[in-house]
This record gives structure tokens, sequence and C-alpha cells, in this order.
């Protein structure tokens, strides 16, 4: 009986030992808890996950490289993977539906019209059925989403509305098992997200998801943890960049918003996904001057945690996206022709704390702290300067505007502020910088050829990205030009979807020079009539058919020389003399009946008002264009008086000289002119004369 007492104790002690020994290998196997959640060995679901993304790329062979949004990834409540994706043929595009079973694909179905382009796919499960699809169609110049539930072949047009005005749809199951469909819709000046509901076999009347601000609203992603809450994630503008915002469905409203992301910016392109404790997680695209970071935070409590980045993989890319795998969510990224997939644990250990320093506030620079000879081209990789996909800046426009103003102008300075592959949503960051950083009068604005590309980004949301940025350069005191973007003859730019939204955006460019009283260089008109006897536009093109040519940055530097000898200059040699009892105004001065003079203070009819202040002034020699020139506005300002002090005295055509009587001779004031064009374009102010 004792002997029988000991092997029990024996067997029970080498159970014990094993038991611990599996516990710490599971232990070691999972690793630390990401922010709390306990990770699972996600190994075998990368590799089945990196083997799907290489079929679709086999398969979906007109899948063009460059900005290409990367396939949905979902596994249904079997556990088996299923895919959608873009395939492009001549002039159209369809959506396709795949499901994948022991690496191979299973079964594969089409969806979408007979006609146009079927774009932006999305997925999801109901509990007791087939994948329902969701997508954006665009064909008749309209832009329409659809929604298609494969198991009864139901097909439902939640929206139709005019070109690029649709955009990033997005569906959903909630625990009760209704269908949730988001998207984004460009609505007057700013972009809203519109959401519909299918329950008891109807889909709900259009609602739009309540803010805190009228800013746009762009690039939502929305899921369903794993308590059946319905969540939306968004990009949006907060007046200085963008951020990354999360609500969720309280069941009778949304949340207000939470902010996910910090300020540095642009933040954009999100992806919703759960951590492994079921926290809402957010995957996003940072920009800087150093270039793209891929980012990632959580939401737990109401208050998002720490951020982790890391460096977006060399090569064309795409958005990041999370997958919301059995083995805890993955990273998908495009590096180029590859899509890589990493684990959170494999994110966490390659990346880092985000260590942006804060960009300084936008603020008033007076226009005398501004260089009267400095100009900077801002812009994407056309700025910069890259030939057949090269960074070449030496030989784009920037060096030879350079050249030209100087052999015009005398000693001028062009800056280089173009960035490759920039959508608007970054130039409106990297604007701050480079007004405070280049103190440039001038600044030459040409952008939104990547936006383009992007159907997740919609044409009016790049619009206001570009008006923003004008609107900040004259906020703070610079003279902005805007042009058009370029015409391209690439894949991208022969199909008609893209035509379409490259015209559209132009349009919006042109409009944005007539609302903010900007001068425009129509860049795209000057490329697309470029005399077919010298070789047409695509002489102008570089073998890229994207970038232009030697011969097409030339053009371009000419081009913008054409509208800046039109800029409204600032007059020179601004004086001021007091004129008192001892000298009196000169007689020619009371002999002219120039009504502009006697409207405003110019002119009593008192002759013993005959004292007071004479302005002189001349037209600026960099205005080649003389006949453009509509007048001058004179301002004053009690000396040392702020800059905003400045008051509206008079507009003065012929000739250049202003009397201001009676006023106190014994004063002092600052005067300070602004040329006006014929078109009514105001210049920046003159240097300042004191009296």
């Amino acid at each position: 009986m004792m002997n029988r007492r000991i092997e029990m104790k024996k067997t029970l002690a080498r159970a014990l030992f094993i038991l611990s020994v599996i516990c710490l290998l599971l232990r070691w196997a999972w690793g630390p808890a990401w922010a709390g959640g306990a990770a699972q060995d996600s190994s075998g679901s990368i590799a089945e996950v990196e083997r799907v993304y290489s079929l679709i790329s086999r398969e979906a062979a007109h899948v063009p490289r460059e900005g290409g949004p990367l396939p949905v990834i979902e596994r249904d409540r079997q556990g088996k993977i299923w895919a959608a994706w873009e395939k492009w043929g001549t002039g159209r595009s369809r959506v396709e539906l795949a499901s994948f079973e022991s690496g191979r694909i299973q079964s594969v179905r089409t969806v979408g019209l007979s006609d146009g382009y079927d774009l932006s796919p999305d997925f999801a499960f109901p509990p007791d059925g087939a994948p329902w699809v969701i997508w954006v169609n665009v064909s008749g110049g309209e832009t329409r989403v659809f929604v298609l539930d494969t198991s009864s072949d139901s097909t439902w047009c939640l929206a139709a509305e005019s070109s690029a005005s649709l955009a990033g749809p997005k569906i959903l199951f909630d625990a009760a098992g209704s269908a949730w469909a988001f998207w984004n819709l460009a609505s007057g000046q700013s972009d809203e997200i519109v959401y519909r509901v299918f329950q008891h076999g109807a889909w709900s009347g259009p609602a739009v998801v309540t803010r805190e601000t009228k800013w746009p609203a762009v690039s939502p992603d929305a899921g369903v943890d794993g308590r059946g809450t319905v969540w939306l994630t968004w990009s949006g503008y907060d007046g200085r960049d963008y951020r990354i915002y999360l609500s969720h469905w309280t069941g009778t409203g949304w949340a207000p918003e939470t902010p996910v992301s910090g300020n540095p910016g642009p933040n954009i392109f999100p992806s919703l996904g759960f951590d492994y404790d079921g926290s809402p997680l957010v995957a996003w695209t940072r920009s800087s001057d150093r270039g793209r970071l891929v980012c990632l935070s959580a939401l737990r409590n109401g208050t998002s945690g720490p951020e982790t980045c890391l460096d977006q993989p060399p090569g064309r890319t795409s958005p990041a996206r999370l997958i919301q795998d059995a083995g805890g969510p993955l990273l998908g990224l495009r590096s180029g022709d590859r899509i890589l997939v990493k684990s959170l644990p494999q994110v966490l250990a390659a990346g880092r704390p985000d260590a942006l320093s804060s960009p300084v506030p936008p603020r008033l620079l007076d226009n005398p702290q501004l260089g009267e000879n400095k100009y900077a081209g801002v812009g994407d990789s056309i700025s910069f300067g890259y030939v057949d996909f090269n960074p070449y800046p030496e030989r784009g426009y920037i060096p030879r505007l350079n050249d030209i103003l100087n052999a015009q102008y005398g000693s001028q300075r062009v800056i280089n502020e173009g960035f490759g592959g920039e959508v608007t949503a970054e130039g409106l960051l990297r604007i701050d910088r480079v007004l405070i950083a280049d103190l440039p009068r001038y600044l030459l604005i040409m952008e939104g050829t990547n936006d383009v590309i992007f159907t997740g980004i919609t044409i009016p949301s790049a619009a206001f990205n570009l008006k923003e940025m004008v609107r900040k350069c004259l906020a703070a005191g610079a003279f902005p030009a805007i042009a058009t973007i370029v015409p391209r003859l690439d894949w991208w730019g022969v199909q008609p979807l893209y035509q379409e939204r490259l015209l559209s955006l132009n349009a919006g460019i042109r409009k944005i020079a007539a609302d903010m009283s900007v001068p425009l260089v129509d860049m795209y008109t000057a490329f697309n009539t470029y005399p077919t006897t010298s070789g047409g536009v695509l002489s102008l093109l570089s073998k890229d058919l994207k970038h232009p040519s030697d011969k097409g940055y030339q053009f371009m530097a000419e081009t913008w020389f054409t509208g800046i000898r039109k800029f409204p200059f600032p007059p020179v040699n601004v004086s001021v003399a007091a004129l008192g009892p001892e000298k009196k105004a000169p007689a020619r001065i009371w002999a002219r009946p120039d009504a502009a003079q006697r409207t405003s203070r110019g002119i009593p009819p008192d002759p013993r008002q005959r004292y007071g202040n004479l302005l002189t002034w001349a037209l600026s020699p960099k205005i080649l264009d003389t006949g453009g020139v509509l007048g001058y506005r004179i301002y004053r300002k009690p000396a040392r008086g702020a800059a905003a002090s400045f008051q509206l005295l008079a507009f003065v055509q012929q000739p250049l000289e202003y009397f201001e009587s009676g006023i106190a001779v014994i004063g002092r004031y600052d005067y300070a002119l602004s040329t006006v064009r014929q078109d009514g374009i105001e210049g920046p102010l003159s240097e300042t004369a004191d009296r």
C-alpha cells in the first residue's frame, strides 16, 4: 500500500513537471502580450496569407504596380480564406471574388456591371451565408455604390452621384446579423461619411455619421469587435492637417469621435482591426519630410495608446491593410511587386515610437520678412524632377526656371520643394514648413497627379487640400500661384476613369484660382496643345509617359515664367514727403481731375488744407506685361503699428503718386502699396515708407 502511494506521488510530480514545462513553452511561444493582449503564434497564418497574395498577383495580371489597393482578405466562419481585388483590362476593371483552399484558388467569381470601372471592393460574411460584396462602379458620368448578396444574387444600388464623388465603400455584419454599408460622399466643400443599414429585408435611408466639425472626413474603414459593436475610423482634417479618428455605434447614435493619432501628420489611409484583447486597432500612413511611416495604435478605455511606427517599405507602395486572422491581427504592406505580411509582434519589434517633432504652428509672416526674390516650387515628383521614374532634380523645371529668372530679373532663387509620391493631404502639411523654413515671397503649387490614381481619394477632397494650401500661403503673407497638372499617357493616363478624374481635378484647380484670386498657370492646356509640328505632347514626356522629358521640363519652366512675368509684383521706390506751410502740394495735384483721388480723402475742397503727405512710387521692373496692371491700392497705419492695422486709403491708376491731406502733419505714419492686375488679383505689399 505504501509503495502504491509513493508511485502515485511520483506520477503526480511528473505530471506537474510536464504541465509546468508545457506552460513555460506556451508562454514562450506566445511572447509578451501587446498592451495587455495574448499574442498567438501566427507564422502559419502569415505563410498562408502570403501564398494567397502571391496567387492573386499571378491571377490579376492586369493590376498595375503603382498605387493599387491591396486585395481584401477575410476568413469565413469555417476558417476558409476569401479575397477580393480589382482586375484590370483594357478600358475597364472588374471585381474578382475568390475562395482559397490548400494553397490554391478553389473558386473565383467576377462581380460587377457590364460596363465602366468596378473599384474598391470590400466584403463581409453574414451569420448564415455566403459573402456580401460592396464596390464602386464608375460609368456614364456617374459613380454608384453597389452591394451584392452572392448567395441569392440580389443586388442593390445604395448611392448614385456625379463622377468622382463617391469612394471607399465598406461593409460589415453586426451581432444581430444586420448589414452596414459605409462610403465617402463628397458634398459641397467637404467630404462626409454616409451609411445605410440592411435589416428586416430592406435598406434604411442614407444617414451621415455625426461629427463634431464640418471639416472633411475621408478614407473610412469599419469593423465589428468580439461583442458585436460597430466601429468606424477615418482620416479627418482639423484645420491644420489630417488626424485619425475612431467612433462606435452606441445603439442610438455615434459616440463622440476620439483622436487616435498625434497631431504631426498628415495621417491618412486608416485600416481598422482588433487587438488580441478585442480593443480597436488602427494602422495608417503618416508622412513627413523624412518619408512615409506606417503607424499603429489601439484604443483602450476610451484612450488611444502609444503609437508604434515603422518605415514604409521602399518602392511603389499602397496603403497598409490590417487583416483580422485566426492567429491575431496581421499587417499587409506592399513593396513594389511584393506584398509583405507581418504579425503584430513583428511590427512592434521592427517599429519604434514616433519621434517626429510637431511642426511649428502656422503664423502670420509680415511681408518684410519674406524674400522678395525667393520662390518655392511645391509639388510631387514632377516638381522635384523625375525622369523615367528616377530622381534627377538637376534636370527638372526648377533649376531651369531659376536660370530664366536670373537672366530676366537678376539675382533670384527658386527652392525645390517637390516630394516624390506625395498626395495633396501630405502637401497640405508640408506647406507650413516650407513657409517657415524657406520664407519665400512666391509659391508655385502644382500637385494632385498621385491623388488621381488613388480612387480612395475623392477629387473634391484633393481640391479642398489644394485650396487649403493656397489659404495658408495667403495667411502667411506669401503670394501663391497654382498650376493644373500635366497630362500623362502611361497605363493610368489612357484609362477613361483616370482621364476623367484628372480633368475633374484640373477643373477644381481652375476654380480654386478664381475663388481665391490667385494666378492660374494652365500647365495641362499648355502641354496638351503643344504643336504637333514640334512633336506634340508626347515629345514633352519621358519614356515613363508620366514625368516630363528634358524638353518637357524646359517647356514647363518657360510656361511658369509666362505666368510669373504677369505677377502683380509690389511697387518699388516707395517714398513719402511731408508738405507743410512752407512747402505746399504741387499745383499739378490740385489741377488734376482725378476721380479716384477725390472720392477717398485725397483732395479736400478747402485750399487751406493743401498740406499733408505726398506718396510716390514706381512700377516694379519685374512686371514685364505692363498692360496687365489695373492700378494700385494704398494702405496706411500708425508708425510701429502691427501689420493688421493697415487700412485702405485709396485706389490709384495714373500717375504714380498720391497726396493725402487733412491729416496731422506732425504725426508719423507707415504707407505701403500693392499692385492690382486687370483680373482683380492683388499682389503682396511693398516695403513700407514712413513719414
